[in-house]
């Protein structure tokens, strides 16, 4: 099977429209927002349905892109004040990332670890 790869410039086209739906389906008027989208496995070709929360962190680190996003904020903004998961959770939601949008998920290009802190998503 033929594998087809994300390019720099297309790995942030495809998180900006990601961006622009999750967006498009929060409705302010209700209680809950509602998230969902899907995105296409870098390595595979094959579409992807993301979870809510993970719909939720993609859109928070590229609303950060370029700057560190803390473990502390991503739990805040992604799983509230009063529900934490371990942070393990955290780096699974990362290397879940990695799987769908690097084209080698051992040597990243667009979601990087930094060791204490957090993560950062870049374009570059």
């Amino acid at each position: 099977m033929k594998r087809h790869y994300l390019t720099g410039l297309s790995c942030l086209l495809a998180a900006s429209l990601l961006l622009y739906a999750c967006q498009k389906e929060v409705s302010p008027s209700k209680s809950s927002a509602s998230l969902s989208a899907s995105t296409t496995n870098a390595a595979t070709g094959e579409k992807v349905a993301l979870t809510k929360k993970e719909a939720m962190l993609l859109k928070l680190l590229i609303e950060n892109k370029n700057e560190v996003v803390t473990r502390e904020k991503i739990l805040q903004s992604v799983w509230g004040y009063n529900v934490y998961p371990t942070t393990r959770t955290v780096d699974n939601f990362i290397l879940s990332f990695r799987k769908y949008f690097e084209e080698d998920s051992r040597n990243p290009k667009f979601f990087h670890s930094i060791r204490g802190i957090g993560y950062k998503f870049t374009d570059n």
